[in-house]
């Protein structure tokens, strides 16, 4: 097969595996085994112990140690944990409360609240990740027309 033949096929395959109900990692992980091993077949293998001489095996071990060395991506998992044990100790909605007490006397004591509380907010990441968080307790401090800013 050529090149665009089997980008095609991978393609199809990855289409009607996520529509089948797999979950995306696991089929891209096993349809890059599985690419892999053909891209990298040496002919029929002639015994059991041929099959797995395939330097598929090598690159993906190889591979995933040099990700892991990685001392940057490191940090992903341990944001993500962070921000599990910030949700769950409850500590959003009382710093929340506390800078909208602070707050109260200003017209848009709420709009401050919500942007003071993530001063980092410029980075796409953190926008994504605060909004979602600040909108629940916005609507717990005032009613939710006034929240979202709609007359009732």
């Amino acid at each position: 097969m050529t090149d665009p033949q089997v980008a095609i096929m991978m393609l199809c395959l990855f289409i009607v595996l996520v529509l089948l109900g797999f979950p995306i990692a696991f089929t891209l992980l096993a349809m890059g085994v599985a690419f892999g091993y053909y891209a990298y077949f040496q002919g029929a293998p002639e015994g059991i112990s041929d099959i797995f001489n395939n330097n598929i095996f090598y690159l993906l071990n190889q591979n995933t140690f040099s990700v892991m060395e990685n001392d940057t991506l490191v940090a992903i998992p341990l944001f993500l944990f962070m921000g599990y044990v910030v949700e769950r100790a409850n500590i959003v909605d009382r710093l929340f409360f506390s800078l909208y007490m602070a707050a109260r006397n200003l017209p848009g004591s709420l709009a401050i609240a919500a942007k003071a509380r993530a001063p980092a907010s410029v980075k796409i990441a953190m926008a994504i990740a605060v909004d979602p968080m600040t909108a629940p307790s916005m609507i717990a401090v005032r009613p939710t027309y006034v929240a979202t800013g709609l007359a009732p």
